[in-house]
């Protein structure tokens, strides 16, 4: 018994830890928010406007707008599209 008790003390410290650390501001981002903050700045490095992104896609302005917010989701498809539109691969719109 004493063993069950001190497992679930420390198994509830663990717990608390790890909810202060993803709660701290070094917290990973939403694959949503990388993208999101990813794409203004490749497009920004491309020197390229949301309206010239948009042409090349074929994505609409808003709904580049509203990625780049992190408020729309995005279809595996038009990030390739947007990928190829910047030139770079794919992985660079999702990583950290």
């Amino acid at each position: 018994m004493k063993y069950c008790i001190v497992y679930f003390i420390d198994r509830v410290k663990y717990i608390t830890h790890a909810m202060a650390v993803m709660s701290s501001h070094y917290t990973v981002k939403t694959a949503r928010e990388r993208l999101a903050r990813n794409l203004r700045d490749w497009r920004a490095k491309r020197g390229m406007s949301q309206d010239v992104l948009a042409e090349h896609s074929g994505l609409s302005r808003v709904f580049l707008s509203r990625i780049e917010s992190a408020l729309d989701t995005v279809s595996l498809d038009n990030i390739e599209k947007i990928a190829e539109v910047l030139k770079i691969d794919i992985l660079d719109l999702l990583q950290h």
